[in-house]
């Protein structure tokens, strides 16, 4: 039995492991243009001599390379692509670290986890809105992951990680840099996604909000970096939205206060955030149910994998991308966005359908 978690990560077996799915998930090579077909022999011949580097605290990442993506309504997303060798420690790293965290992640948490799906997630959703929650605080947290506190996140691990070895390589990872047009930029905060360790570092970060979500007593729905949060009156969501973003802008910068956003400057910070109202008509429950197992039946679920949650795979880049989903027509301020659906059916399918 491995006397530590740092010997956990770095054990041959789980190394073979991680080297094996890196391969599997091909993806484009990093800075040094190493492909994934070379991975074998690098590992072959410089194993120990890495494993001996993160024992001793000398291991160091090289930048990611940076990579953008299409989005919707013409938008872009930046990833970070690390190099295939970084890979596979992120990956060990990873793997270990979800056997640790992942039981005691929060039960309204779907993105990234073992034996849970987005079909599993939009179950709660109907859930919530089958019993009179209709007012939906819809969070695109996707741009809090460029400004989360490195001190901070590193705190959250240490919770139960809190060997020192893991924390430095931990913290060279998010402070490797950034390669872009050939010049390296620093990695003052956030956690550049497009890494085997991105999701489960998330999850962690975020797991204090879902926590603090529950504290409240606050039906919610959190699949990576997008939630929903249910209420059942406009007052309470307008007032939900205000508590929420602000105690997001305290976690990513701490010392710092949330501004409100008028309706005309729209949303340029770590969370957008907006109110949806989802009208249920007790006497279309069943009939919506029986059309709503009809359109899983008929394959829609392989439709909210890729879009509602916005978990896409870029198949020809190799690396995981986080799309949002189609922003509602804004007549709100503070932030707020409204719309109203007939039905949850409605609901369901603007989550599915482009």
């Amino acid at each position: 039995m491995c006397s530590s978690i740092l010997e956990q990560i770095l054990d041959d077996g789980n190394l073979e492991k991680a080297l094996k799915r890196v391969k599997r998930n091909k993806g484009a090579s990093g800075i040094d243009r190493m492909p994934v077909e070379e991975i074998d022999e690098y590992f072959k011949e410089h194993k120990e001599e890495i494993k001996a580097s993160i024992r001793e605290m000398r291991y160091e990442p090289r930048p990611v390379r940076s990579v953008y993506i299409p989005k919707k309504e013409g938008r872009i997303r930046g990833l970070g692509i690390p190099t295939v060798a970084d890979r596979v420690i992120q990956q060990a790293v990873a793997q270990v670290f979800e056997t640790i965290y992942d039981p005691a992640f929060s039960e309204h948490s779907y993105g990234f986890r073992p034996d849970r799906s987005a079909h599993d997630a939009m179950e709660e959703v109907l859930m919530h809105l089958n019993e009179g929650y209709e007012w939906v605080i819809d969070l695109d947290i996707e741009k809090y992951f460029d400004t989360v506190n490195h001190d901070r996140l590193i705190s959250c691990i240490r919770e139960k990680v809190n060997e020192k070895e893991i924390l430095h390589l931990i913290r060279r990872f998010l402070k490797a840099g950034i390669m872009e047009d050939g010049v390296i930029q620093k990695s003052e905060a956030g956690t550049p996604q497009g890494g085997p360790l991105s999701p489960i570092l998330s999850n962690i970060y975020l797991d204090k909000m879902d926590k603090e979500l529950e504290n409240r007593g606050l039906c919610a729905v959190r699949y990576a970096d997008d939630c929903d949060i249910f209420v059942k009156s406009e007052m309470a969501a307008n007032r939900v939205m205000k508590s929420i973003t602000g105690w997001l802008e305290m976690q990513a910068k701490p010392g710092t206060k949330a501004e409100p956003v008028s309706k005309d400057q729209g949303s340029d910070t770590a969370h957008e955030g907006r109110i949806k109202r989802n009208r249920m008509d007790n006497h279309k429950d069943q009939s919506d149910r029986k059309r709503m197992d009809q359109l899983f039946r008929d394959g829609i679920d392989e439709r909210i994998s890729e879009k509602v949650w916005g978990m896409a795979q870029a198949q020809d880049q190799g690396y995981l991308s986080f799309l949002s989903k189609k922003t509602p027509t804004s007549i709100g301020g503070g932030g707020c966005h409204f719309k109203q659906w007939n039905d949850p059916l409605e609901y369901y399918l603007s989550k599915t359908q482009g």
